[in-house]
């Protein structure tokens, strides 16, 4: 039984499992979670990956077709593990964006913009970022907003849970 566990818990997931619902709050002050594993599963958009986050343990786990975890059918019912489901591509888009805006104005400015209007922007802004300082400058920018997503993630689904 999961130590944090009061008299509900504090999330559950829609019938299609794509959102979170709220109870009771549980403490998890107990947990501690490594902010750099919890950022790759919100950043991870490989279809055929799975990530968990082990309520007593903290540790972010994840399974794919290549790497399967043994009794992954039953973490999906199980209250001691909680889905951890990507940031949606339109969040992703929203941070690429927020960059493009940040910079000053100029030819990689504009050459980013374009990029983001293109049928598929994504690869066309990692295109277009080519390497180099603009790429390192993304990294950057790209790293520290993921880390305040993760941070903020954890507070609304893991409350008092430390990194």
């Amino acid at each position: 039984m999961n130590p944090g566990f009061q008299e509900n818990r504090s999330h559950d997931f829609d019938p299609e499992g794509l959102t979170y619902r709220r109870f009771a709050m549980e403490d998890y002050r107990h947990l501690c979670v490594d902010l750099d594993d919890l950022v790759e599963a919100l950043d991870s958009h490989h279809p055929d990956m799975e990530w968990y986050l082990d309520l007593n343990t903290g540790e972010v786990l994840f399974a794919s077709a290549d790497t399967p975890m043994e009794g992954l059918d039953d973490l999906e019912e199980d209250v001691d593990y909680m889905a951890i489901f990507p940031m949606s591509p339109r969040q992703s888009f929203e941070i690429m964006e927020d960059f493009v805006d940040a910079l000053p104005e100029g030819t990689p400015k504009q050459a980013l913009w374009v990029a983001l209007d293109h049928r598929k922007p994504f690869a066309a802004f990692k295109d277009e970022l080519g390497l180099g300082p603009l790429r390192e400058q993304w990294c950057a920018f790209h790293d520290t907003r993921m880390r305040g997503y993760a941070m903020e993630w954890l507070e609304e689904h893991v409350p008092g849970a430390q990194v």
